[in-house]
């Protein structure tokens, strides 16, 4: 099987777990990247695989087992370049098309059980311990998925996808089932500019789906410029849980237009949920066409212990739109100064601020180790919608067609999708690696 766009009245991106057609690439804790890279002679470094690998029709994929990877790069060494970071890898080669892309992927993934340890585990020891995850910059059409970054308290972010200059983010890149915690709480007082997951306004295509993302930045303060993903232009954000920065959860900014936000659970973060924003009159694309729906947004722009801290809502809108953007079908709970939209504009409908998150979830803890599945009798179940805010960006069918874990939505064929991350009853899928996100257009 292969990675296929689908027609239908919406697209969906179907990307299972690759061993057949694609040429196949293995990295190993205990391999040699002065072997070819084979699944008896596996190499060492995905680095290392990235310089050499060649796409078949329908695309490569480096596997990786399971362990964990020390090694990494300074990226600004390579050819071509990257921008200059000290990464466990920088993707400056990927795939040419939807179907025919660089995957990269854990082959004994912990996703969607995170918290239960092993698996494929990124530590890269740069210089103090401060290397990042990764860094996509030159390449494009690559997916990233099933590995877990964490403990790298110096270091500025987990995922780049920016450039300027000669520099060129990578466009079309998914980052799907991975787990990335407790990054920078000490790089730049607890304050690194920008996000866990940051890319530029040009870096678009992008997809972040199903990935468990916790603590960004020192959360026992406020600031308003360390968020957990800081994107725009196109994205598509789904099924994540995403919670602990001091700053916001998600900040749509420069670009924020055409944008899909749906089914996340999003809390904790001390200056607000989802932040809509365009101070600046980038000229990229015309503001608005968000669709910012089904997410569960609680406990926002307060501390921990429930005191005023950044204080901008669990959603804001800090632009005037030229097309109207889509605010529906939300759980908003315990955000400061309200559960209001704060200032936004376009169609506001079906959001819910009565219902506290021990009705909704099963286990609620504000520190990310929660069970955040839904409970019976949640206003959740079922309270979904898969309306969009239409062309440029989506126009229907805008809700993903599967959960955080992987099984589908709605769970009873004719129902409505259920809010947050999870369909209620959602169990681990037969086969966990696969992942199918609703896309645009």
């Amino acid at each position: 099987m292969f990675l296929r766009w689908v027609p239908f009245c919406a697209l969906f991106l179907l990307i299972p777990n690759r061993s057949l057609g694609a040429n196949g690439y293995y990295v190993s804790t205990t391999g040699s990247d002065s072997n070819p890279c084979t699944q008896d002679k596996p190499c060492l470094t995905v680095q290392h695989v990235i310089g050499m690998f060649t796409l078949a029709s329908d695309g490569a994929v480096i596997h990786v087992a399971a362990g964990t990877y020390t090694d990494f790069v300074d990226d600004s060494a390579l050819s071509p370049p990257c921008q200059g970071n000290l990464v466990w890898f920088c993707a400056n080669r990927g795939g040419s098309s939807a179907s025919a892309q660089l995957t990269i992927q854990c082959d004994e993934s912990n996703w969607p059980n995170w918290l239960s340890g092993g698996g494929c585990v990124a530590n890269p020891k740069g210089e103090g311990s401060v290397a990042s995850f990764a860094e996509f910059n030159q390449g494009s059409w690559v997916t990233l998925k099933g590995f877990e970054y964490g403990n790298h308290s110096g270091a500025y972010l987990a995922i780049v996808g920016y450039g300027g200059g000669s520099y060129v983010g990578g466009t079309h890149i998914t980052i799907a089932q991975n787990y990335f915690h407790d990054v920078g709480q000490t790089a730049a007082g607890g304050c690194p500019e920008e996000g866990m997951i940051s890319t530029t306004y040009t870096a678009t295509g992008w997809i972040v789906a199903q990935n468990r993302l916790i603590h960004f930045g020192d959360d026992t303060i406020y600031c308003n410029y360390a968020h957990i993903i800081y994107s725009g232009n196109g994205v598509i954000i789904q099924n994540n849980i995403i919670a602990r920065a001091p700053g916001f959860g998600i900040q749509l900014y420069q670009a924020d237009c055409d944008n899909v936000v749906t089914n996340n659970v999003i809390f904790d973060n001390r200056s607000g949920g989802i932040i809509v924003n365009n101070d600046n009159g980038n000229a990229e694309c015309k503001a608005g066409a968000n669709t910012i729906t089904n997410n569960i947004i609680e406990n926002n722009g307060v501390y921990a212990g429930g005191a005023p801290a950044g204080g901008t809502y669990g959603i804001s809108q800090h632009d005037i739109e030229t097309y109207p953007n889509l605010y529906a079908n939300n759980i908003l709970y315990g955000n400061y100064p309200s559960d209001a939209c704060g200032g936004c504009k376009g169609t506001i409908s079906g959001n819910i601020t009565n219902e506290p998150p021990s009705t909704t979830f099963v286990n609620f803890q504000n520190d990310g180790t929660g069970d955040y599945h839904n409970k019976t009798g949640s206003q959740s179940v079922e309270g979904g919608t898969s309306a969009g805010a239409g062309a440029p960006g989506c126009a229907g069918n805008c809700a993903p067609a599967v959960d955080f874990a992987g099984n589908p939505r709605p769970a009873i064929p004719g129902t409505n999708v259920d809010i947050g991350a999870y369909e209620l009853g959602s169990k681990p899928p037969a086969a966990p690696s696969s992942l199918r996100v609703v896309s645009v257009k």
